[in-house]
């Protein structure tokens, strides 16, 4: 499994999905939370609108109450009272019109009342004033007395009258004094208040109501969620009215409306939720065949009087849970599109990863093979990878440094080697030319004695031949003093003594040369060094004879000793034109010289350097980076015992 899937599936199961789980499982909650919360609020609604129902029934009774006891209804109780006993009262039509002028007006300030009627003890309407019209008295009664509707001739309605509780509003059905009770709206409210003088029943007041008011209740109730409220009469007195639809916005049916035909709540609804109207509880109805709930109440709307009406709210359950809905196809979506930024993400991480460990797989690789230049790029993004680069980038500087250290000692040990053998061949070479030379300058005198001093010529070629001969002497000393490399007799030198004295030596060399010799003594006053005070001497003045042959006239050496915790470091720097490249490597090599032939023996640095490693020391030379050469010998301070491998770091 690759990088990629791996950082995939980690992300995937790390955050989306449980970050999404967590979501959906946030919505289902709050879903279920806020379904009991609508359920609690709707039926909370549902009961303050059914008591804004009974509190406009109560004022509508109240306000017949009020319409008995007004002075106009009680001026007709003696009439009625003369009707009882069989006569006319002499004022009847005095009152008549003046009750009925009393009914117009107030009709036309206070709207919404259908008729208003007074009846007599038999329950003959003697008074209607209805829409702010008077109905004329054209029926003849049979007492003789004109009525205003036809003689109504109910012992039935007779006895319901008697029964009526005295100074009280009742509510009943009065349609029984419509000319057709079916289509004139059987839902329309019916008031009805005994009129008594003293204790004896002589008529009663009735008002019946359009409606209106309880329309505008429940019109102006707000429907959340798109619902639809209807209102069913509950009589389980009178199975005719029981069930009865009175307000269906469904429908478009309302309480002030006439209809040809009377609707029941099991012709629009489901028949069981008329069950549950009955039980006068209120609750939720949820019917099998179609995915809406129906909130629903049932309450008294008249005072005094046990006829139940039922309130229901009927809405779409959908329009509840759409916006759970909505949110979780949000949500899925947010988590399609977190995947597609999460797969991009990965496919950056994973190359912002993957490509700097490929590219440091292959500089490894590269590395293996032998290239050493490779170095690794230390991200500044990934602290790891930055880490992992730097690791690499030291291994790779280290394994350098070791092996150039390596190549290093290896070369010294070959110098080494070479010098060894070189000095084995030297010293039995300079034993077998150095008897021949001394012939030949013995024999060079005893010519010299023999020939007459006239003889210029041929003492100029003697002379010629004795400094020849003096010369390859000289030449086979040194190589004799290379090939001996004695050991060194250590002993304490001061230092700064010990550099006065040594530039003193070659103080000649360097005026005959116009060459200024500078010390720099950067050592603590009183310092010593533990060495060969004269084989020390002869390596610097190598040095520094070598200085001096390769300065320019009127230039400036610089002897400068500084010390580095152990090591005293003791430099000669001049201002020549430095050693050429494919020079430098071969400097140590006996009898390789860079001076003109005849001007140097190629032995100075070989012996220099003999007497430094003898010492425990190394001998370093580098062109300087703006001109000239800086020779410096680095030695101990103090010689650690012969078991102890001692160099500098």
């Amino acid at each position: 499994m690759n990088i990629r899937t791996n950082v995939f599936i980690w992300i995937f199961f790390a955050t989306i999905l449980p970050l999404t789980a967590l979501a959906l499982g946030a919505t289902y909650y709050s879903e279920i939370v806020f379904e009991r919360d609508v359920t609690e609020s709707l039926r909370n609604r549902l009961n303050q609108l059914s008591v804004e129902i009974q509190q406009q029934h109560h004022v509508d009774e109240q306000f017949v109450l009020g319409l008995a006891r007004s002075p106009a209804v009680l001026e007709i109780v003696p009439v009625l009272q003369q009707r009882r006993r069989g006569t006319a009262h002499r004022e009847i039509n005095i009152r008549r019109a003046r009750i009925n002028r009393f009914f117009e007006g107030f009709q036309t300030i206070l709207t919404g009342y259908f008729a208003i009627r007074i009846l007599d003890y038999q329950g003959n309407a003697l008074i209607k004033v209805t829409n702010e019209r008077r109905s004329p008295a054209i029926y003849e009664g049979i007492e003789g007395i004109p009525l205003v509707e036809p003689e109504l001739n109910s012992p039935r309605f007779m006895r319901l009258l008697k029964r009526l509780p005295k100074e009280q509003v009742s509510a009943l059905d009065l349609s029984l004094y419509r000319k057709n009770p079916t289509a004139s709206g059987i839902p329309k409210l019916d008031y009805i208040v005994p009129l008594y003088e003293g204790k004896r029943l002589v008529g009663a007041l009735t008002v019946t109501m359009l409606g209106g008011e309880v329309d505008k209740i429940l019109e102006h109730t707000p429907r959340p969620y798109q619902g639809s409220l209807f209102v069913v009469e509950l009589n389980s007195e009178d199975e005719t009215r029981n069930g009865l639809i009175l307000y269906d916005e469904r429908t478009d049916l309302r309480l002030a409306q006439e209809r040809d035909r009377t609707a029941k709540l099991s012709d629009l609804y489901d028949p069981a939720l008329l069950a549950l109207f009955d039980e006068g509880t209120d609750g939720e109805f949820q019917p099998n065949t179609t995915g809406t709930s129906i909130f629903y109440t049932a309450f008294l709307p008249f005072s005094g009087h046990f006829l139940s009406w039922g309130i229901g709210l009927e809405l779409d359950r959908q329009q509840i849970v759409e916006p759970f809905k909505r949110i979780r196809t949000v949500i899925w979506a947010l988590a399609g599109i977190a995947l597609l930024i999460t797969l991009g993400l990965a496919n950056i991480g994973v190359r912002n990863i993957a490509r700097p460990i490929r590219q440091l797989a292959i500089k490894l690789k590269g590395f293996a093979d032998g290239d050493r230049t490779l170095r690794a790029k230390e991200s500044a993004v990934l602290d790891e990878i930055g880490t992992l680069g730097h690791a690499f980038n030291y291994m790779a500087d280290t394994i350098e440094k070791v092996e150039n250290e390596r190549d290093r000692a290896q070369g010294m040990m070959l110098q080494s080697a070479k010098l060894a053998s070189l000095g084995e061949m030297a010293a039995g070479i300079g034993h077998e030319l150095n008897n021949p030379l001394n012939n030949i300058l013995s024999y060079a005198k005893l010519l010299q004695r023999e020939i007459a001093a006239e003889n210029a010529a041929a003492l100029g070629d003697l002379k010629a031949l004795r400094e020849e001969t003096l010369r390859a002497s000289e030449i086979v000393k040194g190589v004799l003093n290379f090939a001996r490399q004695m050991s060194p007799q250590f002993g304490e030198l001061d230092i700064a003594d010990w550099l006065q004295a040594t530039v003193a030596l070659v103080s000649q060399a360097a005026k005959n040369k116009d060459v200024s010799v500078r010390i720099l003594n950067k050592c603590t006053e009183g310092q010593t060094l533990e060495g060969d005070r004269g084989q020390l001497q002869q390596a610097l003045i190598n040095l520094l004879i070598n200085a001096i042959h390769a300065s320019d006239k009127g230039g400036q050496l610089v002897v400068s000793a500084r010390m580095e915790n152990e090591w005293c470091h003791i430099a000669v720097r001049d201002e020549g034109p430095g050693i050429d490249n494919d020079a430098i490597d071969r400097i140590f090599d006996p009898f390789f010289s860079t001076r003109s032939e005849g001007n140097g023996t190629g032995l100075g640095l070989s012996i220099s350097l003999g007497i430094v490693e003898h010492h425990g020391g190394r001998l370093e030379i580098r062109n300087n980076p703006d001109q000239g050469v800086t020779a410096t010998m680095i030695l101990p301070l103090q010689q650690p015992p012969p078991s102890v491998s001692n160099s500098p770091d």
